[in-house]
């Protein structure tokens, strides 16, 4: 392990020692609480699947999964059996990204239920990003707004048009 790892784990009491077993490890960090267990799993389906996991992977495949932990934080774990039997576990936090993740997706949200037309272009007069309404709006047009789709197509549209 590594020092920001045993410095993370040094966080919830847990100190890694080299010749630690991963089980020892992981009934540590469930007796501190370490992790969010789903409110659709229990402790004993929790311990079961994470334990079924790491004895079926190989060295033929890698896993990549998130887990969440109960101080918030989230991380994208990446591991694999190496040849000799052995394991490599890579945890980065992504909690930032999560909750960039999260606001996006509430502004997202919210620019979909205005009820004005909102059209965002990029530098090149392409579409970027569009709501229902803008969507809905072009349609009276008789045009199908996709993104992607450049300014002057639209522009072009309306005025051949007569709109």
């Amino acid at each position: 392990s590594n020092k920001q790892i045993r410095k993370e784990q040094s966080k919830w009491k847990i100190d890694l020692i080299n010749g630690m077993s991963w089980e020892t490890m992981f009934n540590k960090q469930l007796e501190e609480g370490v992790y969010d267990i789903p409110a659709n799993k229990n402790i004993d389906d929790f311990i079961k699947e994470r334990s079924e996991f790491r004895a079926k992977l190989t060295s033929d495949k890698d896993s990549k999964r998130e887990t969440k932990l109960t101080d918030g934080k989230i991380y994208f774990s990446n591991e694999i059996r190496l040849k000799d039997g052995s394991m490599l576990s890579v945890f980065t936090d992504i909690s930032e990204i999560k909750k960039q993740e999260t606001e996006l997706l509430r502004l997202r949200d919210g620019i979909e239920t205005l009820p004005n037309g909102l059209m965002f272009w990029d530098e090149n007069d392409d579409l970027i990003a569009s709501n229902k309404s803008a969507v809905n709006l072009v349609k009276e047009y008789k045009f199908d707004l996709k993104l992607g789709t450049n300014f002057n197509q639209l522009r072009n549209h309306l005025i051949k048009n007569g709109h």
